[in-house]
């Protein structure tokens, strides 16, 4: 019965002793993401990837005039659009955390987290002992974030 099964399929492979059929899952992505991705090059945005083959937000990556709004769109793995937000102003930083919320963190020392449908959850003033500190390093881990600031030792 296994054997016939393989012939029928007409693209088995073997790794040693075991066969396994290798079937293309994401050939039909949305049109939309499709677009974005020929029109422009990625490398003009910046990208964080949730693990697990989890959404995926992206935003451009470009210095822009204060007028002008620039968004955070996410994207479900297979490239469908999820939702989109006004991206905050000096965003310096964007991850993913483990309970499947967005992270970003400003360099006016805010932190805005984000549903995977792009609603605001949360947003959170980061209190530093003087208001003249600027961020220099942002770590996620789990569910949390550390913030070093410049001038921190």
């Amino acid at each position: 019965m296994r054997r016939n099964w393989l012939e029928l399929s007409g693209s088995r492979h073997n790794y040693g002793s075991i066969f396994y059929l290798r079937k293309e899952i994401y050939s039909k992505l949305d049109a939309e993401w499709k677009k974005k991705l020929t029109k422009n090059n990625l490398s003009n945005y910046k990208v964080a990837m949730a693990p697990f083959g989890g959404p995926t937000a992206i935003y451009h990556n470009t210095t822009r005039a204060t007028s002008e709004k620039s968004l955070v769109w996410i994207y479900s793995s297979d490239g469908k659009l999820l939702g989109s937000f006004e991206e905050p102003k000096q965003t310096i930083y964007m991850e993913w955390l483990e309970n499947e919320s967005l992270m970003i963190v400003t360099k006016t020392n805010r932190i805005h987290i984000y549903s995977i449908f792009g609603n605001l959850i949360k947003e959170k003033v980061i209190p530093f002992p003087n208001s003249d500190q600027e961020i220099k390093r942002v770590i996620s881990y789990g569910d949390g974030v550390v913030i070093l600031s410049k001038g921190d030792k």
